[in-house]
């Protein structure tokens, strides 16, 4: 086991509570280095194994991780430039057909949560019509008759059109004749 310096330990200490950057621990700890100490010293006192420094000091970001910093930096022009107006499928679209970018939906999301961006605008509800009665529900009186002629029975949907416009269908089913009928 090797034992350092008090001194040794004492500087290291005190260096690191002067310069509080997380940058390269050799100019960190350059001042150290100056002193007579090697970094695989200071390294060792400080429990890192050098193979994990020399990875670190080496490091270069990956091919993804440039694209996600590059596409976070268009994300955020677009957003700004918009005032906070588009969502995510916009900023997607945009990238995809105006800056000619190969990006989903998704990631955009995603980069968005990341960066705490989120759209001003909210989502119209299309609400389909709604009818009142001021009349109690009648009884069926169909279950118990024999005899189905001159019985129609009636059925109201609401369809909601490609222009978001609500229409009616009304429909009359004959069950004796079992289809639907028209009306003369």
């Amino acid at each position: 086991m090797i034992r350092y310096k008090k001194e040794f330990k004492q500087s290291l200490v005190e260096m690191h509570n002067q310069v509080r950057s997380y940058t390269d621990p050799s100019t960190e700890y350059g001042p150290s280095l100056a002193m007579g100490h090697r970094i695989t010293s200071v390294l060792s006192a400080l429990n890192i194994a050098r193979s994990t420094y020399y990875q670190w000091k080496n490091w270069h970001p990956s091919q993804q991780e440039t694209r996600r910093n590059a596409l976070k930096t268009a994300i955020k022009a677009i957003y700004n430039t918009n005032r906070g107006i588009y969502g995510y499928r916009r900023i997607a679209a945009f990238l995809r057909f105006i800056l000619n970018t190969k990006v989903g939906d998704r990631l955009v999301w995603e980069l968005m949560n990341e960066m705490s961006l989120k759209s001003r605008m909210v989502r119209k509800s299309y609400k389909k019509p709604t009818t009142t009665t001021d009349t109690p529900q009648k009884p069926n009186l169909m279950k118990n008759l024999d005899d189905l002629s001159g019985v129609l029975t009636t059925d109201i949907t609401y369809i909601q059109l490609m222009n978001r416009d609500w229409v009616y269908l009304a429909t009359v089913y004959d069950p004796e004749k079992r289809r639907l009928s028209h009306m003369d």
